[in-house]
């Protein structure tokens, strides 16, 4: 219980009304049940945010496919209303639909709506399957110089209906999307994990990059530590995180442009405020290599690098893990 008058089935009953409420605080809705993302960090120029069911609970929740956001009723109203405590959010809401407090009962729209609800467990792992079978594999990662070893360590696949590249995360899947008419990227309902490398190596520092594919890049260079933050959006609640739980050194890996290096800039200032050591930035690295070929301003990500110039990235990265060691 969450007091003596609100139980776990009243907040249940009350998170009905999510697409009441959005539509309420007039939030545009696009095709499918999406919206702009309404994480403040994530500066959405396609509708990348979904409403979805839970499979087993019902639970109505906002997830963005981009950054990864995901949201309940309680946070959304935090976000839109600046109201805090689940206690507070709980009562404005009961109010706002003039729901009894200690009787709630749901919403009328909830049982009509259409909406997308989250794959088991067995159907995630059956389509990850299919997707690494499928024949078309090798030649797409390999075109992001991403080895046929790391693919069959990683279980990377490809959707062919889809036309998308599929990572496996945690208990889901991200798909990139190969020539996209919207969103590049596409997660798992419900996914929260972010992408990991399997072997940590405890006496090297740890790259954050921007993307998976990066990650994966960075992988493909024999480098063992990197994760991915899944967004750009995320990269300040993933250092917390590192230096909360891990004594692993941080390495900044953003994307190799205006928003990549203003993140970088924002995470400094996040730093000085906590009192944390502040990260080496991996493109700072870049511009202190004595062989820097005079192209590299123009290389967006890490993929980018590896593609052009595999044997400097690995010289680069090797630099890294002597000069931390």
């Amino acid at each position: 219980m969450i007091n003596a008058n609100i139980t776990k089935n009243n907040l249940k009953i009350v998170s009905t009304y999510l697409y009441e409420y959005l539509k309420l605080k007039g939030i545009e809705s696009f095709k499918k049940n999406s919206y702009r993302c309404l994480n403040p960090a994530h500066k959405d120029t396609h509708p990348s945010m979904f409403l979805f069911k839970g499979s087993d609970s019902g639970k109505l929740h906002l997830k963005c496919q981009s950054c990864g956001c995901s949201m309940d009723i309680f946070n959304t109203v935090e976000v839109i209303d600046k109201i805090k405590g689940l206690k507070n959010q709980y009562a404005y809401i009961c109010n706002l639909f003039q729901i009894d407090l200690l009787n709630p009962l749901p919403s009328r729209d909830y049982a009509n709506l259409c909406i997308t609800k989250q794959k088991s467990e067995e159907e995630i792992i059956k389509y990850i399957q299919q997707c690494h079978n499928s024949s078309l594999r090798r030649d797409y990662w390999q075109q992001r110089n991403i080895p046929t070893v790391l693919q069959d360590e990683y279980n990377l696949g490809f959707d062919k209906n889809d036309n998308a590249l599929v990572i496996p995360i945690g208990s889901g899947c991200l798909k990139r999307f190969i020539n996209p008419k919207g969103p590049k990227y596409k997660r798992s309902v419900g996914l929260r994990e972010n992408f990991i490398s399997h072997n940590l190596n405890n006496n090297m520092p740890i790259i954050i990059t921007e993307g998976e594919i990066d990650a994966l890049s960075i992988l493909a260079c024999g480098y063992p530590n990197v994760i991915s933050t899944g967004g750009i959006a995320n990269l300040n609640h993933i250092f917390s995180q590192l230096v909360s739980t891990s004594k692993l050194i941080p390495i900044i890996a953003t994307d190799n442009d205006v928003a990549g290096k203003n993140a970088y800039v924002d995470l400094i200032h996040l730093c000085v405020k906590n009192n944390w050591n502040s990260p080496d930035f991996f493109w700072n690295h870049v511009e202190d290599c004595n062989i820097l070929p005079q192209h590299y301003k123009q290389i967006k990500d890490i993929n980018e690098f590896l593609q052009k110039d595999k044997t400097l990235l690995e010289s680069i990265l090797t630099i890294i893990a002597r000069r931390l060691d």
